[in-house]
Parts: structure tokens; C-alpha cells; sequence
């Protein structure tokens, strides 16, 4: 990790800044207010344990974790099974951003990093994940792309980088199954910068329920949390601008964008 990197970290429940510390060869992160100690495991900042996990991030964390090896693979399956072709659905999303050279630019719920390869070239990228096993996979494909990355094990609830530092902010899928959807909306804002356009999509109920038909075995977890699923229009800040839903693919799915106030 580099010092440029380490400045925009926080201990994500305080704000406080980290110092990037190496002891015997191991660097780690440190909040020299409270002591506490963040590891940095295979170059990837962790700033949350399985252990310290509760309700749906901790169930959903270990679902990832199972299926990380072969995500990939099984999103572009159940897309073919839903008529869908992948790569031009989520280009469809990413389109409704706005990218310039330069850019710093957080994906929050960035799983296998597989949407980097839809993104300019010229962007600094940052992707968080709670799962483990699915940034394992990230790393892999980035080697296997030649693409660069910085990847952090957290929560969306509680981001662990200051305010207003990245240019871009977007999320595609996972939102639905966070503990706190309102909570991790309101982080997404804190780290845009002003004026920043920001992306958030997931699947409509729709979607869940022909999941449930299909692949009865993931449908059936995913459908006891099928509750406040669709746009989180609600959610929203109230200072935030511009606030657009669509619908995609016969509405199975939903972008909404929005923007920071200057």
C-alpha cells in the first residue's frame, strides 16, 4: 500500500485518520487515537471480521464466500437462463455515470471486480467487498486482465475513507441484502465528492421471483429478504439532487441516480 492511498483511509466506526505502520515486515493500519489495529492481508486493508458481523451482512458474507470461485461463471449462466446478456445489461448501467481521465473512483459491493472491465482505463479504481473469498477472486482476475485495483474488506455501512475524496461512486447489486440500506446510501454521499453523480442497481422484486422459479435452492434464501426491494427512493438524503429510477430489462432491474449538491 502507498503512502498517497493510506491518507485517504479512516478507522471506519470513528473517522479518525490511520498511519500506515510496518512492524517485522507485516504493515498494518493503525488509529493511534484509540490503538486499534487494522491487518492488511495479500495487500487488501480489512477493516471487519466475519466474527464481528450481524444479521444479513453476516449471512450474505458467508454466501459470497462459498460462491466467490465460481461467480463469474454462474452470473453469466443465470443471465442466459433470463434472457439476459451481461456484459451489455450492467454496460447499460455504467452509462448513466460520468468518467473523466483521472478520476478516483469507489465501487462499493465490487465482488470479482468483473465491472472494471467495462470502465475507462485511465481511472484510479477503489473497490470495497465484505467478502473475503470474492476479493481473492478480484485479485486474481485484476493479474489476469493486467488491470489495477485498490481493494478494501469492509462494510457499506461504514466506509472506511474521508469525506468527499472520490470523483465517482456507484454500487450494482447487493444493496438489497445490507443491514442498513439508508446507513450505506448516506456513506456512498459522505465519500462522493460535491457535484458527484452517483449510481445505485439492483433487482426489482420481479427479478427475486422468477430467481425463485428457476433456481429454487438461491431463490428461496433471497426471497425471505424480499421486503423494500425496488428503488430506495426513500432512503435518499434529503440534500441530495436529481434523483432518476429506471427500469431495465423488463423491469427485473433498477438504476437510480442522483447527485451531490455543489
Amino acid at each position: 500500500m502507498d503512502l498517497e492511498t493510506a491518507a485517504l483511509l479512516r478507522d471506519p466506526l470513528t473517522r479518525d485518520p490511520l498511519e500506515l505502520v510496518r512492524e517485522a515486515d507485516q504493515p498494518f493500519l493503525l488509529n493511534p487515537h484509540l490503538g486499534r489495529r487494522f491487518p492488511i492481508r495479500d495487500g487488501i486493508p480489512v477493516f471487519v471480521k466475519l466474527g464481528e458481523l450481524e444479521g444479513r451482512n453476516r449471512q450474505f458474507r458467508k454466501l459470497y464466500d462459498r460462491v466467490a470461485i465460481f461467480y463469474d461463471v454462474q452470473s453469466h449462466i443465470y443471465a442466459f437462463l433470463f434472457g439476459q446478456n451481461l456484459r451489455a445489461l450492467r454496460s447499460g448501467f455504467l452509462a448513466e455515470l460520468e468518467f473523466r481521465p483521472g478520476d478516483r473512483v469507489l465501487e462499493v459491493s465490487v465482488g470479482t471486480a468483473w465491472n472494471l472491465r467495462l470502465l475507462p482505463p485511465e481511472i484510479d479504481f477503489y473497490g470495497l467487498d465484505l467478502s473475503w473469498g470474492m476479493l481473492a477472486k478480484a485479485r486474481r482476475n485484476l493479474r489476469c486482465w493486467k488491470r489495477e485495483a485498490r481493494l478494501f474488506c469492509g462494510e457499506g455501512e461504514n466506509l472506511p475513507f474521508s469525506d468527499n475524496c472520490f470523483d465517482v461512486v456507484f454500487q450494482l447489486g447487493g444493496l438489497n441484502f445490507f443491514n442498513d440500506k439508508g446507513r450505506a446510501i448516506r456513506e456512498m454521499v459522505r465519500v462522493a465528492r460535491p457535484g458527484t453523480r452517483l449510481l445505485i442497481s439492483d433487482e426489482n422484486e420481479k427479478q427475486i421471483r422468477a430467481l425463485y422459479r428457476k433456481i429454487p435452492i438461491l431463490g428461496r434464501r433471497l426471497w425471505h429478504h424480499r421486503e423494500g426491494l425496488g428503488p430506495p427512493l426513500d432512503l435518499l438524503p434529503a440534500s441530495v439532487e436529481q434523483p432518476t429510477v429506471r427500469h431495465h430489462a423488463d423491469a427485473r432491474f433498477y438504476t437510480l441516480t442522483f447527485r451531490k449538491p455543489l
